[in-house]
């Protein structure tokens, strides 16, 4: 059994594109962090804070995504490490956000200069302070103290959510299909759904990295067939290959008797040839074509 060629990163990357990727992800986190402290200032539940830190780190890993795409980092180790770098900024900042504000107005209550109020509550005693007085949580009507050294704890989780969705948004990207000889990402095509597929035929083809098979695979018809959809990645200079991603599609009923649509990926990113391709172009365009 012959195992289907699927694209893999080079892992290459210039020496500006970290630089570039800290800088997009860490200003961008910036503002964010911003956004960020002032919602959950606003709503201090601990639930809530979770979920912004989870959103919050998706946001940041887009902006540093941005840098890194931009700057052709096809290294995911690395575009990991950048992310993961920015949210750890980004949750500094928030806390010096914070602090800001808040001597800010212990200044404006006392009147008192600012300079003043920071001379006597700096950065460390402020974290401090805020970890004792903690947050309430509520577990199965019990009222939960979490404070001390369990502040410490959540904040921990909150720069592991940070890292976790910062850093995986950014290693994404850079996972994607890269043309080494252009120095261009690849585009992507979408060629088509098509209905009724021999989908337990087609897994077989895959299983067996049957390629000629696969290309094959949109005239295949059964009555217990399935939607499958095929889209493409080729260079948008050359045409040497392109790299096929092939998804079922099917609708099932959940718990309250809703019909759900469904995706599953039979294949990711499978190195096509260019005549492989413009077979699988005819033969999807053939089968969606009216008779």
């Amino acid at each position: 059994m012959t195992s289907l060629a699927t694209y893999r990163p080079s892992g290459r990357l210039a020496l500006h594109t970290i630089p570039i990727g800290l800088a997009t992800g860490c200003l961008g986190g910036l503002g964010l962090g911003w956004i960020y402290q002032h919602f959950v200032e606003l709503n201090p539940l601990i639930y809530f804070n979770l979920f912004a830190t989870l959103i919050l780190g998706v946001g940041v890993g887009l902006f540093a995504r941005a840098g890194l795409v931009r700057a052709r980092c096809r290294n995911r180790v690395v575009a990991l490490m950048v992310g993961s770098l920015c949210a750890l900024f980004t949750q500094a900042a928030t806390f010096h956000l914070s602090y800001q504000r808040v001597t800010a107005d212990i200044a404006a209550s006392e009147e008192v200069a600012v300079a003043d109020v920071r001379e006597v509550l700096g950065l460390s005693e402020f974290l401090q302070a805020r970890a004792e007085a903690g947050w309430s949580l509520r577990l199965r009507g019990q009222e939960l103290d979490v404070s001390g050294l369990f502040a410490y704890g959540f904040w921990l989780l909150e720069a592991l959510l940070l890292c976790f969705a910062a850093g995986g948004v950014a290693s994404i990207a850079a996972g994607r299909p890269f043309c080494e000889a252009c120095s261009t990402w690849a585009r992507n095509e979408d060629l088509g759904k098509v209905q009724e597929v021999d989908v337990v035929t087609l897994r077989e083809a895959i299983a067996g990295g049957d390629i000629e098979a696969i290309v094959a695979s949109p005239e295949w018809r059964s009555d217990e067939g399935r939607t499958v959809s095929y889209s493409v990645r080729c260079c948008p200079t050359c045409d040497e290959e392109g790299y096929l991603t092939i998804a079922e599609h099917w609708t099932s009923v959940d718990k309250r008797g809703k019909p759900v649509d469904r995706v599953t990926a039979l294949v990711e990113h499978a190195v096509v040839s260019n005549q492989q391709l413009e077979s699988l172009r005819s033969r999807v365009a053939g089968v969606l074509a009216p008779a």
